[in-house]
């Protein structure tokens, strides 16, 4: 899935302006309609990469637009799309739908929440598919994948106010690391949700969620247990 940073259009305007090109005279040089060049520029179109590096050249822009629009695929390798593209539930393809999780998580940092969550969302909701017909230890690594991309959602959906969202994906989080087995991330969506529930105003579920999170005891990283006897401490 293409994942633009939201500096985008007002880029190509900057661009565009700098060069002193009507939307008509660009679109000349691009083949591209004036009409769908002023949908870019306001945002109400999504570029792809080709369309970013033809403007790129058109603008003598040097790679700007295209290094700000990000296929969240682009890191793997052909077997690996192949793997993806035949619908493959091996714990192969579940590394491959890890490696684009991974590209999510870094595209937070670079472009912020807002234009990664629909991406992640899509993500999610392409592994639950793929785990809910898979076995063995394909599925369980699936699972694994699942749990931690509802986890990023959750947490998206929060840093965006959406509370009521983040509260369903992460109940779904803490279920497919559950199923996995993994006590470690399962403690960890545990403190996501009572982070939440700080946020919502409900101090009391807060802790005790926070107590939820050192149940699985040794399992549990040592930091997250650090950071959970703090959170009782000041709740």
């Amino acid at each position: 899935m293409i994942i633009v940073d939201p500096r985008w259009p007002t880029t190509l305007r900057a661009l565009r302006k700098q060069s002193g090109l009507s939307y008509r005279e660009l679109g000349r040089r691009v083949a591209y309609s004036s009409s769908y060049l002023c949908e870019l520029e306001a945002g109400r179109k999504t570029p792809t990469i080709q369309v970013a590096r033809h403007l790129d050249v058109a603008l003598g822009a040097s790679g700007r637009l295209a290094q700000l629009v990000v296929d969240d695929a682009g890191q793997l390798d052909d077997d690996q799309r192949s793997r993806l593209a035949a619908g493959d539930t091996s714990a192969a393809a579940a590394e491959a739908l890890a490696v684009i999780l991974a590209q999510h998580r870094h595209l937070e940092d670079v472009v912020g929440s807002a234009a990664v969550v629909d991406a992640a969302a899509a993500h999610m909701a392409a592994v639950e598919q793929l785990a809910s017909s898979a076995t063995g230890a394909g599925r369980a690594r699936l699972l694994h994948v699942v749990a931690q991309s509802a986890q990023l959602v959750g947490w998206l959906q929060m840093t965006l106010g959406r509370y009521a969202q983040a509260r369903r994906v992460l109940a779904q989080a803490e279920a497919a690391a559950v199923a996995a087995g993994d006590v470690d991330l399962t403690a960890l969506v545990i403190s996501f949700q009572g982070h939440l529930a700080e946020l919502c105003g409900r101090p009391a579920e807060a802790a005790e969620l926070s107590r939820a999170a050192l149940a699985g005891g040794a399992e549990v990283y040592i930091g997250e247990r650090v950071y959970e006897v703090y959170s009782q401490a000041i709740l």
